[in-house]
């Protein structure tokens, strides 16, 4: 019985470690300088006061610190989208689609100050279609600071 127990949790360890992220505050210690943002219809009751809340068209979008990004997203309802923005440059950004082994499926440089990329990665659920193509992140430079979005930047960058 103990063994079989023992097995059970080991399975479930497995489909843990191999289940895709969906959530990008998996990444915070890396940007401990970002803020990050969650796209919500609805708010809980009690918004903590270092989050920031705009209301958005029929939802919200709740900003945090990395330093407090995961306790907020516990307390939210399932995000529609994600994003996480932070100092950075162009090398930043290939960094990240590398890290995240993710598939660059559009870029663009617009007038020379932004560039856009839009990507595929397997670690992250959520997905949409622009021209065709299935991306789940898309990332924006402009005036030296990165934009991280899933499955999109719902927000401004």
């Amino acid at each position: 019985m103990i063994k079989r127990f023992f097995v059970f949790l080991c399975f479930l360890g497995c489909i843990a470690f191999l289940a895709p992220q969906t959530s990008l505050v998996t990444y915070a210690a890396s940007f401990p300088q970002a803020e990050f943002s969650f796209y919500v219809n609805h708010l809980p009751r009690d918004i903590p006061a270092s989050a920031k809340v705009i209301k958005n068209g029929n939802g919200y979008i709740v900003s945090t610190s990395a330093q407090h990004a995961a306790s907020l997203q516990r307390m939210l309802p399932p995000a529609e989208g994600q994003s996480i923005t932070f100092s950075g440059n162009i090398g930043n950004m290939e960094s990240i689609l590398s890290r995240l082994n993710a598939t660059v499926v559009s870029r663009q440089d617009i007038g020379g100050e932004i560039v856009n990329c839009y990507a595929y990665s397997s670690g992250f659920n959520k997905s949409v279609l622009v021209d065709g193509q299935k991306i789940n992140l898309q990332v924006a430079v402009r005036n030296g600071t990165v934009t991280l979005g899933t499955p999109l930047i719902l927000g401004s960058f």
